[in-house]
């Protein structure tokens, strides 16, 4: 079983206040190397804040109708040679929610972001899984 929230606001003209809430099952699968993939089936409720005005957001402050989320992530570390790497992500699919602040109809989401990631820790200083960099890549429609 799985259960979260975000909590998140920035100092924007839009002025979000995201709250959102998530609970569901989930399958861990193993990965075929050492590594993890988990599948999630989440139901949740979202609210939220747009302080661009009334002719833009007729209402500045919305609750959403509950959603359903399919939720993916993984975690698959291998060897490129002698460097230790990890290609991680994410995938959320979310069901529509109801009206926005426009008084519109919401569409579905989906985010995806994935890093490919090298362990920096284990090559300079033989400290395996302590310093990571890479790069990272998002994707939202």
């Amino acid at each position: 079983m799985t259960a979260g929230f975000d909590w998140s606001s920035k100092n924007t003209q839009f002025a979000p206040n995201r709250r959102l809430w998530v609970v569901g099952p989930t399958l861990k699968f193993d990965a075929p190397v050492p590594g993890y993939w988990d599948v999630s089936l989440l139901y949740g409720r979202e609210s939220n804040h747009c302080g661009l005005g009334a002719t833009l957001c007729p209402r500045a402050d919305v609750t959403f109708n509950p959603l359903w989320m399919l939720s993916t992530s993984w975690g698959v570390p291998f060897q490129l040679g002698s460097v230790p790497l990890k290609f991680q992500g994410f995938l959320n699919y979310t069901s529509a929610k109801g009206k926005d602040y426009a008084y519109d109809d919401t569409r579905p989401e989906t985010q995806m972001q994935t890093a490919l990631m090298v362990d920096v820790g284990q090559l300079v200083a033989s400290r395996k899984n302590t310093v990571w960099a890479g790069t990272q890549a998002s994707f939202v429609c």
